[in-house]
C-alpha cells in the first residue's frame, strides 16, 4: 500500500481530472500536463501543434518510475478540439502500448537449481507416504473423518521423517545456494489499449469542471511477458470492457473534490497460458452491471506522488462502492504431479447481486460488503467426485481504527453466511445413507470491542523492514532487531464484545454472546469477564454422526462427557444446553461454577 501506480492509459486519461479556470483546448492540454507532473509522471511529446480551435500533441508518452519498476505509456496522438458550445472534446489514438519494466532479477541458478533436485530425490521418496496421507486427510476432512485421518497421516508422517532426515545433510548445501537465488518472475510486460469512437467532453458547471466519457468498447491485451529466466509468454491475457460511460466532476484547484460515477455493461478477463512441458491454464471471468461511485478529498501541497500514507496523513479522504449485478466465471487447468503425469483440475462459478462500500481516512478505514445468491463447483484429482456448494446470501462489515493514539479505540466486525449448501456428490462421499440432516446451514459472527493501536497501520515501516531483511551484509543484531521490528503486534486488543455468534447446521444451533477484557496491567492472554452460549439438539446430531459412521463409538462416549463436562441441560428442554464460562483475575476460567483452569 506504499505506492499507487498507474497501469493503463486510460486510468490515467481518466483520473487525470484537474480544474480549469477557461475551457479551451490550450489550457485543458496545460492542465493534464500540470497534473500528470505533479503526481511524478514525466510527460514527453515530439510536438504540440495550435491550429485555429484545434490543439495537437503528437507522440505523448507518459513514464513513471517508482521502486525500480517503471510504467510507460505510448498513447501515440491526442487531439483536443473545442465543440462550440463551451466545451472541448478530447480524441485519443485508436491503440495505445503501455510496457512495464520491473526490476530485472537474476533467475534462479540452474547449478544449485539441479544439485537440490539431486539432493532432494530421497526425501522426495520419503516423503511420499506423508503426502498421500495428507490428501486422504483433506478428502477425510471434506467427509467429516478428519480426526481418524489426521492419525493416520501423522503415523505416516513419522515414518518418513527417519528416511527424510536421512536425506537432510546432502539436502542442506544445495538449497543454501537456492535460498540465495531469487524465483523466476516477471521483467517486462507489455500491453495495448485499444479505444475506438471514444466521446470525451470537459465543461464547467458552476465552479466545478465536469469530465464526461463514453468508450464503446476498450480492448486490453496482455500481448508479451518476458521472464527473467529468458522464456516470453505470448498473449497469456486480455480483458474487454464493454460500453463504459460515466462523469467525473471536480471542484478546487490546490485542494480537490472529485465526485465520480461510473457503469458498465460488462468486464470479460480471458485467460490463456500454456507451457512447452504441457501444463497449461484457460479461463474466463465475467462481470455485467457494473456501476461505481467515489467521492475524494485531494490534499493540497507537495504531497509525494502516488504515496498514500503521506497523501492520508496530509488530509485526503475516500469513500465509494462498487455494485456487479453478476459475476462467472471458469478455469481448466492442466498443472504436473511428481511422477510427471498431468492434474486436471477444473472450477466454475456463478453470483449475483454483489456490492461493496468503503471509506478511508488517516483515522479509521471501513469495509462492507453484501453479495445474493452464489455457487461454485471444482473437479480435483484428488477427489473421486465434483465438488459443489451454494451460499444463498453474504455479508460482512468491518469499521477499524488506523491511526496510532494513547488511549483504546472502539472497532466494530461482522460477517454472515446464509443457506449455505452442498451438492449431493459431496454428501455422498461420507453420508451415503442419507443419515444426516442436509437442511441450509448458517453462520453470523457480530464482534466489537477496543484496540490499542501501536503504529499507523498506513505506515510503511514494517515493509521497509522486510525490504532491509535481503540485504546480505546485515549483521546478526541488525537482522534480529529488523525481525523483532517485523514481528511486533501492530496493534493490542483490550475490549471485546461478542454481540453474537451462531452456527446452525445438521439440525444443531449455536447461539454465543459474552464480553471480555484485558486487565489494566494485562493482555487478553488472560482475560476478565463472561462468555454465555446455546446448544440446541447437540445430543442428537451426535447421534446421527454416529449412525453415519463418522464418530466411532468409542468416541461417542467422550464426546458426551465434555458436553456434560461445560454444559448443563435446560430442565425445561432437555435438548437445549446452556453453559456460562467465566474468566477471572489470574487466568482462572469457572464453567457453569466448576473452575476448569
Amino acid at each position: 500500500m506504499k505506492k499507487l501506480t498507474s497501469a493503463t492509459a486510460i486510468g490515467m486519461i481518466l483520473a487525470a481530472t484537474p480544474a480549469l479556470a477557461e475551457v479551451t483546448p490550450k489550457s485543458v492540454w496545460e492542465n493534464l500536463n500540470s497534473y500528470y507532473t505533479r503526481y511524478g509522471m514525466t510527460v514527453e511529446s515530439a510536438s504540440v501543434d495550435e491550429a485555429g480551435d484545434t490543439l495537437t500533441v503528437n507522440d505523448l508518452v507518459l513514464t513513471q518510475k517508482t521502486e525500480g519498476a517503471e510504467t510507460r505509456i505510448d498513447m501515440g496522438k491526442m487531439v483536443f478540439s473545442a465543440t462550440g458550445d463551451g466545451a472541448v472534446r478530447m480524441d485519443m489514438a485508436d491503440e495505445m502500448t503501455v510496457i512495464l519494466d520491473l526490476p530485472n532479477v537474476a533467475p534462479i541458478d540452474e547449478a544449485a537449481n539441479e544439485g537440490a533436485e539431486a539432493a532432494t530425490e530421497a526425501a522426495d521418496a520419503a516423503n511420499d507416504p506423508a503426502d498421500a496421507a495428507e490428501q486422504d486427510a483433506a478428502a477425510a476432512d471434506a467427509a467429516g473423518d478428519a480426526a481418524q485421518a489426521a492419525g493416520d497421516a501423522a503415523d505416516a508422517a513419522a515414518d518418513a521423517a527417519q528416511a527424510a532426515g536421512d536425506a537432510a545433510t546432502a539436502n542442506e548445501e544445495a538449497m543454501d545456494r537456492m535460498d540465495d537465488q531469487p524465483a523466476v518472475e516477471p521483467r517486462k510486460v507489455t500491453m495495448t489499449a485499444k479505444v475506438a469512437n471514444e466521446d470525451i467532453t470537459v465543461r464547467e458547471d458552476g465552479e466545478a469542471m465536469v469530465y464526461t466519457y463514453l468508450l464503446p468498447q476498450l480492448d486490453i491485451a496482455v500481448a508479451q511477458v518476458e521472464l527473467n529466466n529468458g522464456k516470453v509468454i505470448q498473449n497469456p491475457a486480455s480483458i474487454v470492457v464493454a460500453n463504459l460511460k460515466g462523469d467525473d466532476r471536480v471542484e478546487g484547484t490546490e485542494t480537490q473534490k472529485i465526485i465520480q460515477s461510473a457503469t458498465a455493461d460488462s468486464i470479460t478477463f480471458n485467460l490463456d497460458v500454456s507451457g512447452d512441458d504441457g501444463e497449461s491454464g484457460k479461463g474466463q471471468f465475467v462481470l455485467t452491471g457494473l456501476a461505481m461511485n467515489s467521492d475524494t478529498l485531494l490534499p493540497a501541497g507537495g504531497v509525494a506522488a502516488g504515496d498514500l500514507t503521506a497523501m492520508l496523513q496530509a488530509g485526503m479522504t475516500a469513500k465509494g462502492d462498487l455494485k456487479i449485478a453478476n459475476a462467472t466465471g471458469n478455469l481448466d487447468m492442466v498443472t504436473k504431479d511428481e511422477e510427471g503425469q498431468n492434474r486436471n483440475v477444473a472450477m466454475n462459478f456463478a453470483g449475483a447481486d454483489n456490492v461493496l462500500t468503503f471509506a478511508m481516512d488517516k483515522t479509521r478505514l471501513a469495509y462492507a460488503g453484501t453479495a445474493g445468491a452464489s455457487n461454485a463447483e471444482m473437479t480435483l484429482p484428488e477427489v473421486p467426485v465434483p465438488v459443489g456448494y451454494g451460499v444463498g446470501n453474504a455479508t460482512f462489515n468491518l469499521d477499524f481504527p488506523v491511526a496510532m493514539a494513547e488511549q483504546p479505540q472502539n472497532f466494530t466486525a461482522s460477517y454472515k453466511l446464509g443457506d449455505v449448501t452442498l451438492t449431493d456428490s459431496v454428501w455422498g462421499l461420507f453420508d451415503p445413507n442419507k443419515a444426516l440432516p442436509r437442511d441450509p446451514a448458517s453462520l453470523e459472527v457480530d464482534l466489537a470491542g477496543a484496540v490499542k493501536v501501536l503504529r499507523n497501520l498506513f505506515d510503511t515501516t514494517t515493509l521497509d523492514a522486510a525490504a532491509r531483511m535481503e540485504d546480505p551484509n546485515l549483521s546478526d543484531e541488525e537482522r534480529s532487531a529488523l525481525m523483532e521490528q517485523m514481528m511486533a503486534p501492530p496493534a493490542d486488543l483490550r475490549e471485546l464484545t461478542i454481540n453474537k455468534v451462531a452456527l446452525d447446521v445438521m439440525g444443531a444451533k449455536a447461539d454465543v454472546t459474552g464480553k471480555l477484557a484485558a486487565p489494566e496491567q494485562g493482555d487478553m492472554e488472560t482475560p476478565v469477564g463472561t462468555i454465555s452460549g446455546k446448544f440446541e439438539g447437540v445430543n442428537a446430531l451426535l447421534d446421527k454422526l454416529g449412525a453415519a459412521g463418522l464418530v466411532p463409538a468409542e468416541q461417542m462416549m467422550g464426546a458426551k462427557m465434555m458436553l456434560q463436562m461445560f454444559a448443563k441441560p435446560d430442565p425445561q428442554n432437555p435438548e437445549l444446553l446452556t453453559t456460562e464460562l467465566e474468566f477471572k483475575e489470574g487466568g482462572q476460567v469457572f464453567a457453569n461454577g466448576q473452575q476448569v483452569k
